[in-house]
């Protein structure tokens, strides 16, 4: 077994050499797509040959800091316009959904019922409020709450409120995203929902609750995760674009927003990975490239946040997404 590794990594090393970056698209990349644990196998083999002797994580769920360390990825605050783009936002979306007179003590009562809401007729929107209400009544809770109520919630508001599943945009449930390292998938995520355009796509991952273990500070309440998942998922749709593309050998900058929401607190996300980045992953580890990640609002709390429970929050948020939207659009 040991000399079929170390004749796959030789082979795998002459083609990177000769051929890059026909190589980052190659049939090599799929030798062991069926096989998981043969090609992790590999790209470990291959990086002690390089001299690393750490761990990196294989699943977006178990990264931690040391793994961004590796990658080296970083998350940084930003201000609004540094994450939104310059678009103007859907004021049609505004006046259904951003509702005023309902806040998080209206929403969250357990006594609350959508029905006794006569001033507001629109079926949609009475929908928007029921799952947001589904959700707020068990805020800051660890039990009773099905993650099924967050899903629906969220794709909802995806598909109902910002309409991100129209033609030619492309949105996904939680679909299979990898990372390839040494030209083999390594990483795996499966983030809740996607969004793709072309070279651009919007990620979004959530946590049904704030006193979930998951949300620790050695996890980056959460943003480890999103991380891993930013770069699996940008990896995943570069090769999808490769596939179809003129010259399926052209690795591309992927700009990725995302958005973090833990409960009913949203946060967003933006980053730029530049081609080159991808590039020297199909070497090993990246040693001169890094991605950096800005976070609006700045704050790395979970409850820091944008609540969509709370009328400037929700406002906030639906801002956000319609500009979103309107950029992958354009």
């Amino acid at each position: 077994m040991s000399s079929l590794l170390g004749l796959v990594a030789r082979f795998s090393r002459l083609t990177s050499r000769t051929s890059r970056p026909k190589v980052f698209f190659s049939s090599t990349a799929t030798l062991f797509d069926n096989d998981l644990l043969n090609s992790r196998t590999i790209v470990r083999a291959q990086l002690k040959e390089q001299g690393f002797s750490g761990f990196l994580n294989t699943a977006s769920s178990d990264f931690t800091k040391n793994d961004l360390q590796l990658l080296k990825v970083s998350l940084q605050p930003a201000l609004e316009n540094d994450i939104l783009p310059n678009c103007v936002e859907d004021t049609g979306i505004l006046e259904k959904y951003a509702l005023p007179d309902i806040d998080s003590k209206t929403i969250s009562d357990r006594k609350f019922n959508v029905k006794n809401l006569i001033k507001i007729s629109d079926n949609h929107v009475k929908a928007f409020i029921k799952d947001l209400h589904e959700v707020a009544k068990n805020l800051g809770s660890d039990e009773g709450m099905d993650e099924a109520e967050t899903d629906t919630l969220v794709h909802n508001l995806l598909v109902r409120v910002i309409d991100m599943h129209y033609y030619p945009l492309r949105l996904s449930s939680h679909p299979r995203c990898r990372l390839h390292i040494l030209g083999q998938p390594y990483i795996t995520a499966r983030p809740e929902f996607v969004i793709n355009k072309d070279d651009i796509s919007m990620i979004v991952v959530e946590d049904k609750h704030l006193k979930n273990r998951n949300l620790t500070s050695t996890k980056g309440y959460g943003e480890t995760q999103l991380a891993a998942e930013i770069l699996a998922c940008g990896d995943e749709n570069m090769r999808r674009i490769a596939r179809i593309a003129p010259q399926p050998d052209v690795i591309t900058d992927q700009t990725i927003f995302a958005v973090r929401i833990i409960s009913t607190y949203f946060t967003f996300y933006k980053t730029v990975i530049p081609a080159t980045y991808w590039e020297e992953l199909e070497s090993g580890l990246p040693q001169k490239q890094s991605v950096v990640i800005k976070r609006w609002p700045g704050d790395n709390r979970p409850e820091a946040g944008f609540d969509i429970a709370e009328p400037g929050g929700r406002r906030k948020v639906l801002i956000a997404l319609s500009k979103i939207r309107q950029f992958l659009l354009e």
